[in-house]
């Protein structure tokens, strides 16, 4: 009996564990960061660095998984499990560019010297020459014609035909969707996407730059976008045009989160809606 309660006992604490686990997968959220620098400031401060800088950081269950990029960097990115890196970061040696570029291949002249001959020294006998057998007067050889390269011309009718398939499914697809019956799958994909896009907003952005694109009126068009974004997107901002050099100057911060409950919520929302059944059984029917 007391084997069967200690089984039980440590049944009942991996279940609990589990569930825990679980909970914190769902509800636990996903924290990431962005920062970019822009400018001439970052290339004054060292020769090797660039004029753009970004930093991604991720972070999740309090840290004890995150990941990590930085550019311009060699490393590719690094993955922290409980505070320690899957691999470590490359180490660089100061002059270790120079170096590779000082070290060139040396190029030696060979000398070869002949040997030279001493007097009273014969010569070492050479190995005889074969005879080659010659063709019986009055018959002649066939000439060997060169062998015909064949040209890879492509096959045009497969290409028409392949094509022509795929016009036809597009139409089929978008006759599917233009029907006024799938209209509200639609519309609940279309509500879907930017509820999703809502929940995984940054909720804090700060941007102070000053940007300027070649023409003018590029620029004029750019900022009127930029407008469209800040007016979703809460934050800090102070953007300045400049209409007559070509410049990218100032820093961006941008911080949000995102929870997997939420995500999955509306994935579950998507398959099982009755709209969209019905449609994706209709795609299926278009061969």
């Amino acid at each position: 009996m007391i084997i069967l309660k200690i089984i039980g006992i440590a049944l009942l604490a991996v279940l609990i564990l589990a569930v825990c686990l679980v909970v914190m997968a769902l509800f636990v959220p996903l924290r990431y960061r962005i920062q970019a620098c822009f400018g001439e400031e970052n290339s004054k401060r060292d020769e090797e660095k660039s004029a753009c800088v970004v930093s991604v950081k991720a972070k999740w269950l309090l840290g004890i998984v995150s990941a990590e990029y930085i550019y311009p960097s060699d490393d590719g990115g690094i993955i922290r499990l409980f505070f320690i890196p899957l691999r470590k970061r490359r180490k660089k040696t100061k002059g270790s560019k120079k170096s590779e570029k000082s070290k060139k291949p040396a190029k030696k002249e060979a000398q070869v010297k002949k040997p030279e001959k001493k007097d009273g020294q014969k010569k070492a006998p050479g190995p005889k020459a074969e005879r080659i057998p010659q063709a019986e007067p009055g018959y002649e050889e066939e000439p060997v014609k060169p062998a015909k390269k064949r040209k890879r011309i492509p096959d045009i009718k497969e290409k028409i035909r392949s094509f022509k398939d795929r016009s036809r499914k597009t139409k089929a697809y978008y006759g599917v969707l233009s029907k006024p019956e799938n209209k509200g799958a639609y519309r609940f994909v279309k509500k879907t996407l930017f509820s999703l896009i809502k929940h995984s907003a940054p909720k804090k952005v700060y941007a102070d730059m000053i940007i300027g694109l070649e023409d003018p009126c590029n620029t004029g068009f750019l900022f009127g976008a930029l407008g469209l974004v800040i007016s979703f997107v809460k934050g800090k901002y102070n953007l300045v045009p400049d209409f007559y050099n070509k410049r990218l100057d100032g820093r961006i911060y941008v911080k949000g989160k995102i929870r997997s409950v939420v995500v999955i919520y509306h994935l579950v929302k998507v398959i099982t809606n009755s709209d969209i059944k019905k449609v994706t059984g209709q795609f299926k029917t278009i061969r």
